[in-house]
């Protein structure tokens, strides 16, 4: 078999481990930041940005390791709405760390 193949068939088995029972996958860090950016102020906003938080990796990006490529977009989504959140304990940290990410 291929390298190209090998990598190909490594990835889908790490996509098929991450889904959840019935098919679903997990909640989305660009989702997330999109909808709290744009929100009003709604019950239960704090959760998700300490959720949001909770995503980010330790080189202070968000998205999986496995995908260096696409950790850009969810990374800029997160910081953008993590502006949002300065008052929140760690929020200023967050949006520092992503700056040095990105």
């Amino acid at each position: 078999m291929s390298a190209l193949s090998e990598q190909i068939l490594s990835e889908l088995r790490h996509l098929l481990n991450e889904t959840r029972d019935g098919g679903s996958v997990s909640p989305s860090v660009y989702d997330t930041a999109r909808v709290l950016q744009f929100s009003g102020n709604v019950t239960g906003r704090q959760n998700g940005y300490a959720w949001l938080m909770a995503q980010q990796q330790a080189d202070g990006g968000w998205g999986s390791a496995d995908f260096p490529l696409f950790r850009h977009v969810p990374t800029w989504a997160a910081l953008l709405a993590l502006r949002r959140a300065d008052p929140l304990p760690g929020a200023a940290d967050a949006v520092q760390a992503a700056t040095r990410f990105l």
